[in-house]
Formats: C-alpha cells, structure tokens, sequence
C-alpha cells in the first residue's frame, strides 16, 4: 500500500522561503492494539488474546527500564531513551534533583531500519481523505458516573466504557493518572485506577 503525503507551507521569517512548500505524511489511520494483536496472531501459533497481553506487559516491562535510567533496544528497530527537562544553569552551578523532570521518550532508530524504510512508495494524498470527518470523543462524565458507582476501574472496563481500543484506553488512563484525576495500583493485568478527590485524596 501507497503511503500518502501532502504539501504545507514552510514556517519562516525569510522572505526568500516563502511561498515553499514541503511534503508531510498523511497517515491512513491508526494501528490500534486490537489490530495489532490480531494481525501477529495470524503469523504465530499464539492467540490475539496472549499477543495482546504480551504487549501489555511488555510496554509496562519498558517502562520500569526507562523510569530506572535505561535505555531499551527493540531488537534492529532501535532504541528508547528518556529526554529530561531542567532550568538553565551555569557551569559550576548546582542542580537540584527536584529540579530536574522527565520530558519525553525518544526513538532512535538503527542504520538497518532506517536502510529498510527507503524502499516506501508515496502518493498525493486524494482530496476526498483529506476531508474525512474526525472522529468524536467519548463523554468524559460517563467515567465520573462509572466511579460513583464502582468506586474504580480496570484497563478492560474502561475500553468497554469508551469503546476504546487496548492500546488508546492504556494511554488515555495514564494522561488522567498524570493530570491527577486517577491513582494506579497493581501491575500488569491486576492494575486499577482510582478516583482522587479535590484534596488529592483517594
């Protein structure tokens, strides 16, 4: 399958750039974990249901490497890395702990991968995708109303609650445990998220 690609205008100051155009990729969608899952599974003797929780606990296994100062190699693909965010200070200065915070994960990949993904083919993404409605969000007060009545919820509940893939419900409960809205507990499959109060109580 053809990638697509659109052009945009180059952001510059320069008069002599403007009106420049650039390629960028516009993607066909998003490989969910379901897919995923399912997709391995026709290759393997394994069912979509172990591939599934394999990445899982896979994914929380990187983690723990990351969060412990590692870098994590994915076989030729490449390697993981955590980029780290401080304010500036002079050489010689001191630099609390508590000032330095995680800032992102970062993919470098190997010169073999990067040799394999020269042969993708592209084509001028058509008018009509380009114009695909975006998908709506879920009711976020359907979560709220859930906890009132259970007092907390697991990775599958909440994909049933949002009719979100694996991968998307994994993703979206971290961003409410980081915005302080859910407290973690558990690990791999026995994970659960709680409600925190107003006063950071659960």
């Amino acid at each position: 399958m053809d990638a697509f690609y659109e052009l945009y205008s180059n952001p510059s100051e320069n008069q002599k750039e403007e009106g420049l155009m650039h390629a960028r990729l516009v993607p066909h969608g998003t490989i969910d974990m379901d897919k995923l899952s399912a997709d391995v599974a026709r290759s393997t003797a394994y069912s979509k249901g172990v591939v599934g929780g394999v990445i899982c606990d896979l994914m929380g296994q990187i983690e723990e490497y990351l969060k412990a100062g590692y870098h994590v190699e994915l076989g030729d693909l490449g390697y993981l890395s955590v980029s780290l965010k401080s304010r500036p200070v002079h050489e010689g200065e001191k630099l609390r702990a508590g000032s330095v915070h995680f800032k992102d994960i970062n993919l470098r990949i190997t010169k073999d991968a990067r040799r394999r993904m020269q042969d993708m083919s592209f084509v001028h993404c058509p008018k009509e995708w380009s114009r695909r409605p975006e998908k709506q969000d879920y009711d976020p007060k359907r979560l709220d109303e859930y906890l009132e009545k259970y007092a907390c919820i697991s990775r599958s509940e909440y994909m049933k609650l949002t009719g979100m893939s694996s991968y998307k419900a994994v993703k979206d409960l971290n961003r409410l445990t980081e915005e302080g809205r859910l407290r973690r507990y558990g690990r791999g499959r026995n994970v659960i998220y709680l409600p925190i109060n107003a006063n950071g109580e659960v």
